[in-house]
């Protein structure tokens, strides 16, 4: 769940937007190569990263990337719509918040593959 910050802003709105972006198009994908590498074999002793999965690539945020900024500006949008701060759409605007921003630093975590959780599952039965 999203909070806003004692005295909420459109700037408060930005860096939440920043967080969501670096955790979903970063951090989980670093975390999936750590976990999956790209020579991976599942238990079958097949490329884990074959087929329709293809091995991703984490994207660090670029304020001047159209596609980020463009992210970025919808996600701040619509949280300073549901905490009823005035939504702004002035891309330069914008832009010359987020790149003073800095993003929430990586920590890795090891993703579990769907044999070790239901192991995990079955351990506590």
């Amino acid at each position: 769940m999203l909070k806003a910050k004692s005295n909420p802003d459109f700037s408060n709105c930005l860096q939440m937007a920043r967080d969501i972006f670096d955790e979903h198009f970063d951090h989980i994908i670093k975390n999936w190569r750590l976990s999956f590498p790209e020579d991976y074999l599942n238990s079958d002793k097949l490329l884990f990263w074959s087929g329709q999965k293809r091995f991703p690539v984490p994207h660090t945020f670029d304020h001047t990337d159209a596609l980020h900024l463009n992210f970025v500006t919808a996600c701040a949008n619509l949280i300073a719509f549901n905490l009823g701060i005035p939504q702004v759409k002035d891309k330069n605007f914008i832009e010359s918040i987020v790149k003073t921003q800095q993003g929430k630093p990586y920590v890795s975590k090891k993703v579990k593959t769907g044999e070790e959780a239901k192991a995990g599952e079955e351990s506590k039965q």
